[in-house]
This record gives structure tokens, C-alpha cells and sequence, in this order.
């Protein structure tokens, strides 16, 4: 149990250690291309919102998770860019039974398949509402009007549960303490992991694209790794199943 414990501790380090880096690295990069913008007689900068929901909702043709967030991008080069996203207050539900305790998350669909006691989903609150920050370093490859882009680097999810919980009749009221503890024990409050995507960019004019793009979310390198080597065995509706499918829209400044 000891061994087991220290090597899960190493690896949270070295994941930790790889952020920063990543991290550190997207800053410098940004230095960097404000001071060569500088001198610049158009601006790097493009500002947006994006769309996102999972793909395999979408291919279930039931979308209940679908998210919106706003996208900052700064443009180094003709090739690069770095861009930063951020989701605010997804909701993420999660159930109690005793003496079960706690168990979670879930979409809400998934919750009123048969443990959300017939309660709506607006008095529903065993929840945690979710906020997502990624930041990725963009390849991009212009052709004309089209942009065919791949991008990498890290992603923080903060997990805030509320703590007011009344659902189920009553039965759960004193419980906030109890699940903002699971929360803690679980999540730690935050988790670091490493963000994927490919997409599309179209330019309808110097000032003004419109992109898709597909999304994943990764808490490990390898995994990560295991994903890109595996697409070359047919499985790519698989992977596809895990990730996010969004549609963009950005202003250049």
C-alpha cells in the first residue's frame, strides 16, 4: 500500500511538473509575441466564443451537455499561435444513497435514469458546478480562406460543489459539509490534465472566422499517446466517442 501510495504521488508530481512547464512556456510565448506585435501594423490578437458538447451525444442525436465558452488567441506567426479557453459553471450531478454514500458525477441525463427521485432539474441540488481553463499551443496551416489546425498544453478543471443542498424531500438537508469533503477527497479541489484538438478554421474576411473541431481531454500523456498510435487500427468512431465536437467563432482585433 505504501509503495502503491508513493508511486501515485510521483506520478501527481511529474504531471504537475509537465504543467508547469507547459504553462511557463505558453506565458513566454505570449511575452514574446506582444513584443514582436508590437511593431506590427495589424493585430495579433482574435477574441470568441465557442460551442462545444460531447460527439457521442451528438451522434445519439441527444445533446444535454452542450457548454459555451469564450476563446482568446494570439497569433505569433503565419504557423503558431497560442490560444486559452475558458467554460464557466457546467453543471456536473452527482447522487446519495445510504449507506452508500456518494457517487459521481453524471450528466443529468444519466442521473434521472434512475437515482434523481423524480425531482426537476432545477430543484435538483447535489451538484458541483465546473470551471474549465484550457490553454493550447496552435499549428496551423493556412490555404487561402481555409485553416486546417492541431493544438496541445494543458487544461485545469476547478470543481466548486454547492454546499445548499435541500433535494429529496428534505432528506438531504446537512449534507453540504459532507459533499463539499467527497468533492475535496476526490477531485482535490482541481485537476490538471493535457487538452487535444483538430480542427478547422474558415476566413470569411481578415477580421472575422468561423471554425469545428473536435477536442479531448486527457489526464495522462500515454493515454494521450495510446489514442493517436491506436487510430491506425479503425477505431477512430471510438475516440471520437470520448471527445468534444465544437464549433467556433472569432473577431480579430
Amino acid at each position: 500500500m505504501r509503495t502503491h501510495t508513493m508511486n501515485s504521488m510521483k506520478m501527481y508530481s511529474m504531471k504537475n511538473k509537465t504543467a508547469a512547464v507547459m504553462v511557463i512556456s505558453f506565458f513566454l510565448l505570449i511575452l514574446g509575441a506582444v513584443t514582436v506585435s508590437a511593431t506590427s501594423s495589424s493585430s495579433p490578437f482574435a477574441f470568441g466564443g465557442i460551442l462545444q458538447a460531447p460527439y457521442g451525444e451528438l451522434e445519439d442525436e441527444r445533446i444535454s451537455s452542450e457548454r459555451f465558452g469564450l476563446r482568446a488567441q494570439l497569433n505569433l506567426n503565419p504557423l503558431f499561435a497560442v490560444s486559452a479557453d475558458f467554460f464557466a459553471g457546467d453543471k456536473a450531478y452527482y447522487a446519495y444513497s445510504y449507506p452508500g454514500g456518494f457517487s459521481g458525477p453524471f450528466t443529468w441525463d444519466e442521473l434521472n435514469d434512475g437515482v434523481s427521485n423524480g425531482v426537476s432539474e432545477d430543484d435538483y441540488d447535489l451538484y458541483a458546478r465546473n470551471y474549465d481553463i484550457s490553454m493550447n499551443l496552435i499549428f496551423r496551416l493556412p490555404l487561402g480562406p481555409f485553416e486546417p489546425r492541431i493544438g496541445l498544453g494543458p487544461a485545469f478543471l476547478f470543481i466548486d460543489p454547492n454546499t445548499d443542498i435541500r433535494s429529496n424531500g428534505g432528506n438531504w438537508q446537512g449534507l453540504g459539509s459532507s459533499f463539499d469533503q467527497y468533492i475535496d477527497d476526490t477531485s482535490d479541489g482541481a485537476e490538471i490534465d493535457y487538452n487535444l484538438l483538430a480542427g478547422l478554421d474558415v476566413h470569411f474576411s481578415s477580421w472575422f472566422t468561423l471554425g469545428a473541431e473536435v477536442s479531448f481531454r486527457y489526464d495522462a500523456m500515454g493515454d494521450m499517446r495510446d489514442d493517436v498510435e491506436s487510430m491506425r487500427d479503425d477505431n477512430l468512431k471510438d475516440i471520437l466517442s470520448r471527445g468534444y465536437a465544437g464549433i467556433s467563432a472569432k473577431v480579430r482585433l
